[in-house]
Protein backbone atom coordinates (compact mmCIF):
# COMPACT_ATOMS: atom_id res chain seq x y z
CA UNK A 1 0.00 0.00 0.00
CA UNK A 2 1.43 3.28 -0.85
CA UNK A 3 2.50 5.51 2.09
CA UNK A 4 1.23 8.57 0.96
CA UNK A 5 -2.07 7.50 -0.37
CA UNK A 6 -2.01 5.75 3.75
CA UNK A 7 -1.22 9.30 4.92
CA UNK A 8 -3.48 11.90 2.65
CA UNK A 9 -6.72 9.32 3.67
CA UNK A 10 -5.95 9.65 7.53
CA UNK A 11 -5.52 13.14 7.23
CA UNK A 12 -8.78 13.42 5.46
CA UNK A 13 -10.39 11.00 7.63
CA UNK A 14 -9.79 13.07 11.20
CA UNK A 15 -11.59 15.68 9.23
CA UNK A 16 -14.43 13.78 8.13
CA UNK A 17 -15.21 12.13 11.38
CA UNK A 18 -15.69 15.53 13.32
CA UNK A 19 -17.58 17.40 9.95
CA UNK A 20 -21.27 17.09 11.10
CA UNK A 21 -23.71 19.37 9.68
CA UNK A 22 -27.28 18.71 7.73
CA UNK A 23 -26.01 19.48 4.15
CA UNK A 24 -23.14 16.59 4.47
CA UNK A 25 -23.34 12.74 3.93
CA UNK A 26 -22.90 11.43 7.14
CA UNK A 27 -19.67 9.20 7.68
CA UNK A 28 -20.87 5.82 8.84
CA UNK A 29 -17.53 3.74 8.92
CA UNK A 30 -14.48 3.28 6.96
CA UNK A 31 -11.26 0.94 6.21
CA UNK A 32 -7.78 1.08 6.71
CA UNK A 33 -6.85 -2.57 6.58
CA UNK A 34 -5.97 -3.66 2.82
CA UNK A 35 -7.99 -1.27 0.04
CA UNK A 36 -8.95 2.62 2.03
CA UNK A 37 -12.04 3.26 1.76
CA UNK A 38 -15.28 5.25 3.43
CA UNK A 39 -18.93 4.32 3.65
CA UNK A 40 -21.28 7.25 3.61
CA UNK A 41 -24.80 6.67 4.76
CA UNK A 42 -27.21 5.26 1.77
CA UNK A 43 -29.27 8.24 -0.48
CA UNK A 44 -31.89 7.06 -2.47
CA UNK A 45 -32.73 9.73 -4.42
CA UNK A 46 -29.90 10.19 -6.79
CA UNK A 47 -27.35 12.85 -7.11
CA UNK A 48 -27.77 16.45 -8.94
CA UNK A 49 -26.28 14.90 -12.41
CA UNK A 50 -28.17 12.32 -12.89
CA UNK A 51 -31.25 15.09 -11.90
CA UNK A 52 -29.83 17.46 -14.59
CA UNK A 53 -29.61 15.06 -17.41
CA UNK A 54 -32.96 13.52 -16.78
CA UNK A 55 -32.40 9.97 -15.73
CA UNK A 56 -36.30 9.22 -16.49
CA UNK A 57 -36.61 11.84 -13.61
CA UNK A 58 -39.60 14.76 -13.90
CA UNK A 59 -37.08 18.22 -13.99
CA UNK A 60 -36.48 19.98 -11.20
CA UNK A 61 -38.54 22.84 -10.11
CA UNK A 62 -36.86 26.03 -9.86
CA UNK A 63 -37.93 26.42 -6.12
CA UNK A 64 -35.96 23.12 -5.79
CA UNK A 65 -32.82 24.54 -7.84
CA UNK A 66 -32.84 27.59 -5.52
CA UNK A 67 -32.54 25.72 -2.50
CA UNK A 68 -30.20 23.05 -3.79
CA UNK A 69 -27.52 26.25 -4.40
CA UNK A 70 -28.10 27.38 -1.07
CA UNK A 71 -27.57 24.07 0.25
CA UNK A 72 -24.92 23.67 -1.56
CA UNK A 73 -23.51 26.92 -0.08
CA UNK A 74 -24.59 26.23 3.32
CA UNK A 75 -22.38 22.60 3.63
CA UNK A 76 -19.93 24.46 1.64
CA UNK A 77 -19.44 27.35 4.11
CA UNK A 78 -18.92 24.30 6.65
CA UNK A 79 -16.77 22.69 5.35
CA UNK A 80 -14.39 25.21 3.92
CA UNK A 81 -14.66 27.85 7.10
CA UNK A 82 -15.71 25.57 10.23
CA UNK A 83 -13.73 22.24 10.26
CA UNK A 84 -10.10 21.94 12.05
CA UNK A 85 -7.93 21.27 10.27
CA UNK A 86 -9.29 23.33 7.45
CA UNK A 87 -10.76 21.18 4.98
CA UNK A 88 -11.47 22.10 1.32
CA UNK A 89 -13.46 19.73 -0.57
CA UNK A 90 -11.70 20.13 -4.38
CA UNK A 91 -14.36 17.73 -6.33
CA UNK A 92 -17.23 19.58 -6.22
CA UNK A 93 -19.66 18.58 -9.06
CA UNK A 94 -23.08 17.40 -9.57
CA UNK A 95 -22.34 13.85 -9.12
CA UNK A 96 -21.26 14.47 -5.73
CA UNK A 97 -24.22 16.76 -4.80
CA UNK A 98 -26.57 14.13 -3.84
CA UNK A 99 -30.40 14.50 -3.03
CA UNK A 100 -32.52 12.98 -0.09
CA UNK A 101 -36.00 12.14 -0.41
CA UNK A 102 -36.86 12.52 3.15
CA UNK A 103 -38.10 16.58 2.87
CA UNK A 104 -40.20 18.03 0.30
CA UNK A 105 -38.26 18.31 -2.39
CA UNK A 106 -35.10 16.85 -1.06
CA UNK A 107 -32.82 17.71 0.98
CA UNK A 108 -29.12 18.28 -0.54
CA UNK A 109 -26.28 16.59 0.71
CA UNK A 110 -22.40 17.00 -0.08
CA UNK A 111 -20.56 13.80 -0.66
CA UNK A 112 -16.65 13.95 -0.74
Amino acid sequence: MDMQATKEFLAELNVLTRAHHLNLVRLIGYSIEGSLFLVYEYIENGNLSQHLRGSGRDPLPWATRVQIALDSARGLEYIHERTVPVYIHRDIKPANILIDQKTSGGRLLILD
